[in-house]
């Protein structure tokens, strides 16, 4: 499994071993410990689990 480089919230993250077809969501919460992104409906829909990035949604 590959190791990917995440900046979030101007913070740089290593997260080691996350399968390439882990959702960003997943990552941000599960591997980088950042709760605050929430699943919500699960279809995109209610915006719950936007991330943007650099700036866009």
């Amino acid at each position: 499994m590959p190791d990917i480089q995440l900046e979030v919230n101007g913070r740089n993250y290593e997260v080691k071993d996350i399968a390439p077809d882990t959702p960003l969501l997943w990552a941000i919460r599960d591997h980088v410990g950042l709760v605050g992104t929430k699943f919500g409906c699960g279809g995109g829909y209610c915006g719950a689990c936007t991330v943007h990035l650099d700036g866009n949604p």
